[in-house]
C-alpha cells in the first residue's frame, strides 16, 4: 500500500514564450521594456528534477507526493542600447548582444499527482477462465 519513489525527470526546451524579453538577472522576473540592468532571455538548455516520493496505492488509485529538487540552465543576453542613450527603454530602440552568459537557478518544491488504472485486464481475464 505505501512504497517509496526515487525518480529524476530530465529534458530540452522545445519552445518558450520568454524569447527575447528582458529580466532582471537577480530577480529573474520578466519585463516589458529595456532598463539599464536588464538582460534578455535567450533559450533554455536543460531542466532537471530529482524526486523523492511516497507512492499511496489503494483500489486503482496510485497517489504520489514528496519533494522535488529543480534545476534549470538557460542563456540570456546582455543588452547595449544603440538608439539614444537619454531614453533606452524606447521601443524603436535597436540593441546589441554584447555578452552571452549561461545562467542557472536551484530550487525545492513539491510534487503531488493522482494516478488511477482502469481495471480491464482483469475482467478479460475473469471472462476467459469462464
Amino acid at each position: 500500500m505505501f512504497s517509496p519513489v526515487i525518480a529524476y525527470d530530465a529534458g530540452l526546451e522545445i519552445a518558450n514564450n520568454g524569447k527575447d524579453k528582458f529580466l532582471n538577472r537577480s530577480s529573474y522576473i520578466f519585463y516589458p521594456n529595456y532598463q539599464e540592468p536588464y538582460y534578455q532571455y535567450n533559450k533554455g538548455l536543460y531542466f532537471g528534477k530529482a524526486k523523492i516520493l511516497l507512492s499511496v496505492q489503494w483500489k486503482g488509485f496510485d497517489l504520489l507526493l514528496g519533494a522535488t529538487y529543480n534545476t534549470y540552465l538557460f542563456k540570456i543576453n546582455r543588452l547595449r542600447p544603440t538608439g539614444p542613450q537619454d531614453y533606452p527603454a524606447s521601443p524603436n530602440n535597436k540593441f546589441v548582444i554584447t555578452e552571452t552568459y549561461v545562467d542557472k537557478q536551484f530550487g525545492f518544491g513539491f510534487e503531488t499527482s493522482l494516478k488511477y488504472t482502469f481495471p480491464m485486464k482483469k475482467r478479460e481475464a475473469k471472462n476467459a477462465l469462464e
